[in-house]
């Protein structure tokens, strides 16, 4: 494996055996230029109005910058496949011994990325939303797990408000205070059906799980070790939110409601 296939992969602290990539040590602030592959990931590029892969140009090699016997940085500029739209990433690698021994075992220590107004992590939601997914997972990055968990939660809580009101669902109780959140899901739940199917009996429990994280004193590693998972389950809602809009125009476009339900011969 090459060391661009780890930094194109999800940051874990998983050491990965890879191609040796430097033949001698590289002393701190000393810089050399290494053939590792290309880099990608993907985003969503508002010039191409789609998820696109964004790489590292073909044959282009990079500049590690040394750190210690068992670190190096690397920056790269990564590029849209359609439009080069760049985007700007930063990596700190670790490895178990010596970095420049050969087939290190290597990992993320750290990364960083610049997104620019042309570039967003996801596209699932509404910009305030897609702000709030970006502020999260940049908080993972910098390995603060309480801090990502925080966004998490105020997405959790912003969709179910933002739904609530689309269906004309009260946000407050008779006595003008707000709802208890665990109240306005099962309300809002039961009408919209924003939290998928697979978990929809667990849909509480996953803000239970985020609030936990912030309340309980959880120890960072276990906030990070969740983080993934946590953000998929959010991400789920936000894509089943989406899906059932895109089928409900499909079935407005096709003039299908539920009074036309029987099938002609």
């Amino acid at each position: 494996m090459r060391l661009a296939e780890v930094l194109s992969s999800p940051q874990t602290n998983t050491f990965v055996q890879v191609d040796s990539f430097l033949d001698r040590k590289l002393a701190p602030g000393r810089q050399k230029r290494v053939d590792i592959g290309r880099i990608r990931s993907t985003y969503f590029c508002n010039h191409c109005n789609d998820l696109m892969t964004f790489a590292t140009r073909e044959n282009g090699k990079l500049y590690c910058v040394g750190v210690s016997d068992t670190q190096v940085s690397i920056d790269c500029v990564l590029e849209c496949a359609i439009c080069k739209t760049p985007v700007k990433k930063w990596f700190l690698i670790e490895s178990k011994d010596k970095i420049y021994y050969p087939a290190p075992e290597v990992h993320i220590l750290k990364q960083s990325e610049h997104l620019s107004d042309d570039v967003m992590l996801e596209n699932r939601c509404p910009v305030s939303i897609g702000v709030l997914l970006d502020k999260a997972q940049h908080a993972y990055y910098e390995k603060l797990g309480a801090g990502a968990a925080i966004y998490l939660r105020k997405i959790y809580e912003q969709i179910t408000v933002k739904a609530a009101e689309a269906k004309n669902i009260p946000t407050k109780n008779a006595n003008g205070h707000r709802k208890k959140f665990a109240e306005l899901l099962k309300n809002v739940d039961v009408i919209a059906h924003i939290v998928p199917h697979e978990f929809s009996a667990n849909g509480y429990r996953l803000f239970g799980e985020l609030s936990d994280i912030l309340h309980n004193d959880y120890d960072e590693c276990i906030a990070l070790e969740k983080y993934n998972d946590l953000r998929r389950l959010i991400c789920g809602i936000l894509d089943n939110i989406k899906n059932n809009e895109e089928m409900l125009k499909s079935l407005e476009r096709l003039g299908w409601n539920e009074e036309d339900n029987n099938v002609q011969d």
